[in-house]
């Protein structure tokens, strides 16, 4: 017993539905014959998908394909892809699968070409379907799963419903009926959330409940098929409907609740009645048959076999009919019923017999069903003819005083052209050397700024130098000023020691004492010093923390240029002093022998 559910088939087309009349089909046939070859692609393709659109397979594949053969010659992508795609529906519902992929990918590398992204995602996904329908179910799940990022991307959520549905049904094949549950959750919450077709809604319903029926859990699986039901209701879809009763009525022979199953099964029929459902109401009957079989009453399975029987005979459907008479010669035996048995098996032998004819001639209908298409197409093409000739005689009188006319102005556009274009190349000549001219000039004014530049740059940094320099000399007249007072008050302080002691001359001394002030000395020329070289202290005291202020004042002396000789003379010390302050200093600073402290500082 195989349970039905549903794959919402997304079929996105932007092609309309025409009425379903033959006066339209006349109209587009009509207007194929007689419009020009530019327009020649897009009625090909309305053509196909108006028989597409009445399931009429055949028909689809004549006109596709000679659509696609006429916009082989001409620049019309866009039609040819959609020709294409139409071929791969087609294909399709014939279970041609490979012929159906193969379409469809040449639609996807057409639409490609003119960035028809839409159109591409929608062609990935019918793609996937026809794996699914051919049992490859990884690159079915593939397609859908490709086409599925490409909606979310675009925020198409009846694309993404479709394909949550189409991956929910490929796990529901594989019975891995978690994962199918899961997809069909998914899309019923895109379904709820963002208020699509409420029969996407009643779609999920149904295949929620199939899993729930398979895996046994008969309350869930009712409880959902009550809520598709009621969507269906609502929208009046007998063809869903159906299904659902269908469905329910196998739920019921889980339940080995036989009758409530009938009641089921011919509410199912009665809408399948409705819809012309034929296939289904032969399969139903056979369904109730063999549930009366398990329940071993023969004569309830007799009465609802022979229902099938006639159903397969009027409906023509002769493969079930070879299996239904199987089945009625079975039964007959089992009754005792040796003729009757024998009528059925012999019946089935000629079924079986006639199979390969019925093969054939399915085969002669679609030969058929194309000549009637070249036919009316020639009946057409006759018709036109008539009015063509009429239309030629006209024409060509216009014919030649349009040659004449278009010569003439031809000749004259040509004329004004070869003008203008000389007029406009000498134009663009004299533009051209003004523009050089006008670069050359940029280019000089350009250098002769960067010269200026430099130049200034140059007398800057000079005057700068200058700057320094002239300071570093006044800190240096500074420097032996301070050396020569204090050498001079030195001199006269000897010189009073030797001399006799009395108040006048230790006032003096005590004024002399006072102006050999080393420390207020110091603190002059540092003030001076930090004018010219600000940082200079703070460098030395964050790289040699360990200097002493003393040797701070050496370091300062000899970046200023200062002598030994001065130095001590300022420090008022000997110079062999100052040269083993200047050693230690080396020392604490750790520099190579071959480098002078002085040049060391004046790096700095």
């Amino acid at each position: 017993m195989k349970l039905k559910f549903l794959i919402l088939i997304y079929v996105l087309c932007s092609y309309p539905i025409f009425g379903q009349t033959t006066t339209k089909i006349d109209s587009l046939l009509f207007e194929l014959n007689v419009t020009n070859d530019s327009l020649k692609g897009s009625i090909y393709s309305k053509v196909a998908w108006y028989y597409h659109s009445l399931q009429k397979t055949d028909s689809v594949e004549v006109y596709a394909k000679k659509g696609i053969e006429f916009l082989s010659h001409n620049n019309d992508t866009k039609h040819l892809a959609s020709l294409y795609r139409v071929l791969g529906l087609s294909y399709t519902i014939k279970s041609n699968y490979k012929l159906a992929i193969n379409s469809f990918e040449k639609a996807i590398s057409n639409y490609k070409k003119i960035k028809g992204y839409k159109e591409v995602t929608d062609c990935i996904f019918e793609e996937g379907t026809t794996y699914f329908y051919q049992g490859s179910y990884k690159k079915s799940l593939d397609n859908y799963f490709l086409a599925l990022d490409d909606y979310e991307k675009t925020n198409d959520y009846k694309g993404v419903t479709s394909c949550l549905f189409g991956i929910g049904g490929v796990y529901f094949n594989l019975k891995e009926f978690d994962k199918a549950l899961s997809y069909y959750q998914k899309g019923l919450d895109v379904a709820n959330k963002e208020d699509i077709n409420i029969e996407h809604r009643g779609i999920a319903y149904t295949n929620i409940a199939s899993i729930f029926l398979e895996k046994n859990e008969m309350v869930e699986a009712m409880d959902n098929y009550n809520k598709a039901k009621t969507i269906f209701d609502k929208t009046n879809n007998n063809w869903y409907l159906a299904i659902v009763h269908e469905n329910i009525g196998r739920l019921h022979i889980k339940r080995k609740n036989y009758t409530s199953a009938v009641e089921s099964f011919k509410s199912s029929m009665d809408y399948y009645k409705l819809v012309g459902g034929k296939s289904g109401l032969l399969f139903i009957s056979r369904e109730i048959a063999e549930m009366f079989k398990s329940q071993n009453k023969r004569d309830s399975t007799l009465f609802y076999t022979k229902i099938a029987y006639l159903k397969a005979k009027e409906y023509g459907m002769y493969r079930e009919l070879y299996s239904i008479n199987n089945d009625l010669s079975i039964i007959y035996q089992d009754k005792g019923d040796c003729e009757l048995a024998l009528k059925h098996l012999n019946e089935k032998g000629t079924i079986q017999d006639s199979l390969y004819g019925i093969d054939l001639k399915k085969h002669i209908s679609e030969l058929d069903t194309k000549y009637e298409t070249e036919k009316k197409e020639r009946e057409i093409a006759l018709l036109n003819k008539d009015i063509t000739i009429k239309q030629q005689n006209a024409q060509q009188q216009q014919l030649y005083i349009f040659l004449l006319a278009s010569t003439a102005i031809a000749f004259v556009i040509l004329v004004i052209f070869l003008f203008s274009r000389i007029k406009y190349r000498k134009r663009l000549h004299v533009r051209e050397k003004k523009e050089q001219a006008l670069l050359l000039k940029q280019s000089e004014l350009e250098r002769d700024r960067s010269v200026a530049v430099k130049k200034a740059k140059e007398e800057e940094n000079l005057r700068l130098k200058d700057e320094v320099a002239h300071k570093n000399r006044e800190l240096v007249s500074l420097a032996i000023n301070i050396s020569d007072k204090n050498k001079a008050l030195n001199d006269v302080l000897e010189y009073i020691k030797s001399n006799a002691e009395s108040d006048s001359i230790n006032e003096v001394r005590s004024v002399i004492k006072q102006n050999i002030n080393l420390e207020d000395d110091w603190k002059k020329l540092q003030l001076h010093f930090n004018k010219v070289h600000p940082q200079f202290f703070n460098l030395l005291r964050g790289m040699y923390p360990k200097l002493s202020t003393l040797e701070l004042k050496h370091c300062a002396y000899l970046k200023i240029d200062l002598s030994i000789k001065e130095i001590s003379r300022i420090l008022n010390i000997s110079p062999k002093s100052v040269q083993m302050a200047h050693y230690r200093i080396k020392k604490k600073m750790d520099l190579e022998t071959d480098t002078t402290l002085s040049s060391y500082l004046h790096s700095l």
